[in-house]
């Protein structure tokens, strides 16, 4: 903020000026001393001016939303890890994530730096500056998977440039922590970019047990979301590694997560929810991180805690609790009005100053980056010369073939065996044909 935006919330904050919008009424839950108690909330512009009984702030112009007595206000949700461009655009996911309650997301940038580098990053995050949801960007050392293009595609300086983006606020998802916990000096310096930034590493370390995890954080691994038991969530935390519990299409464990706080009950002040990828028709069906904290208030989490979890913990955890994760002075007038914390599901959402939906309805439009700006590589049109033929389906006689097999949704098994009736076949066609 300016000097200037500080000049008018505290003339706001002293009764002096008007306020933009004043929620009057309600339960106010102050998530940093566990308190509920009657409260107004002024707001300016994006921010937070005054919280409290006062309405002197109420001028002639100033927007009045009356809240229903027992209504309970809270934060405004946040998700530390999400992939917003995987399957939907950012701006779509922002559309149904606003009337769930979350207003802010940390996001992967896979997808722009396959497609289009630096370049595609940045004028994707320039336009979502001005989303009614706050995207903060995670800057992606390396692809997904190894190839013979990396080294042009993650270029290590327009890594450092990305991290310059006022939005960009750390280094992941980190996939490689092998080569971590083996010292590869290339990755290691990519890690420093964020380190020598104050920035967050944020890791990937499935299948990371024992005595690894200690290197992993020795390396400035910071947070994980990649969990799936109790104990591992422990193994993570005792190494100082903050830990996103993650419920999602692909894997729900959030229930069996939380049986680590029964173990460890101060590590409700280091875990956060994360929903991590879900599916769009999951979001349609269960909720986001509104549906996080139901499951956590059912598995017998304290409400404030719960809560915590969803706002003010991944604030914290990623150096942004001035600005987010609470209801107080200077803070983004994000907020959800609730039937009552029992039902995380919000009646109405406001989000940098502006009610955003009522009812589950979205009443704003968000802005849609300029795709054909965005990705305009070579890499990023489609050059498929091959179209299927009948043929192309049909196996060579041979004893033996490659199989994969399906333990679950998450875990395969190769086998090297003779085909069997029922066996399907898959192929992978890359942009190249």
């Amino acid at each position: 903020m300016t000097p200037a935006q500080r000049r008018r919330l505290t003339a706001v904050a002293r009764g002096q000026a008007p306020a933009d919008l004043y929620l009057r009424g309600g339960i106010l839950l102050n998530v940093y001393t566990g308190e509920l108690y009657p409260a107004n909330v002024a707001i300016v512009g994006e921010r937070i001016a005054y919280v409290g009984l006062r309405d002197t702030m109420v001028g002639p112009r100033t927007l009045v939303l009356d809240v229903v007595a027992d209504r309970i206000l809270v934060p405004g949700y946040i998700d530390p890890h999400v992939h917003p461009a995987h399957l939907i655009t950012p701006s779509a996911l922002a559309r149904h994530l606003l009337p769930l309650g979350t207003t802010t997301v940390f996001a992967d940038t896979l997808q722009f730096w396959e497609l289009g580098g630096l370049r595609a990053f940045r004028t994707a995050a320039d336009a979502l500056a001005r989303s009614p949801l706050k995207f903060y960007w995670m800057i992606r050392p390396h692809a997904q998977s190894r190839s013979t293009d990396e080294r042009r595609r993650f270029q290590i300086a327009d890594l450092a440039r990305a991290l310059e983006h006022p939005w960009a606020v750390a280094i992941g998802e980190v996939t490689r922590w092998p080569d971590a916990w083996s010292g590869d000096p290339d990755l290691l310096a990519r890690l420093d970019l964020a380190h020598r930034r104050g920035r967050r590493v944020e890791g990937h370390t499935a299948g990371a047990k024992g005595e690894k995890v200690g290197a992993i954080a020795a390396a400035g691994f910071t947070s994980d979301h990649e969990p799936i038991t109790a104990r591992e969530v422990l193994e993570r935390a005792r190494q100082g590694i903050a830990v996103m519990l993650r419920e999602s299409s692909l894997r729900p464990d959030l229930a069996g997560l939380l049986d680590a706080l029964k173990e460890a009950p101060a590590l409700a002040s280091r875990v956060m929810l994360t929903c991590d990828g879900s599916m769009p028709a999951f979001i349609r069906d269960h909720g986001f991180v509104d549906h996080l904290i139901r499951v956590a208030l059912e598995r017998g989490v304290p409400p404030l805690d719960a809560y915590r979890m969803a706002t003010l913990n991944p604030a914290t955890y990623y150096g942004l609790d001035a600005h987010l994760g609470g209801l107080a002075p200077g803070r983004y007038a994000d907020v959800c009005v609730l039937r009552d914390l029992s039902e995380p599901r919000p009646e109405t959402v406001v989000a940098r100053g502006r009610v955003v939906a009522e009812g589950g309805r979205l009443l704003v439009s968000v802005p849609e980056p300029p795709w054909r700006r965005v990705f305009t590589s070579a890499e990023a049109r489609l050059a498929v010369p091959w179209r299927s033929r009948p043929a192309d389906f049909r196996l060579p006689p041979r004893a033996r073939y490659p199989v994969v097999r399906l333990v679950s949704a998450v875990i395969t098994r190769l086998e090297d065996r003779a085909l069997q009736p029922g066996d399907l076949h898959a192929a992978l066609v890359d942009r190249g044909g």
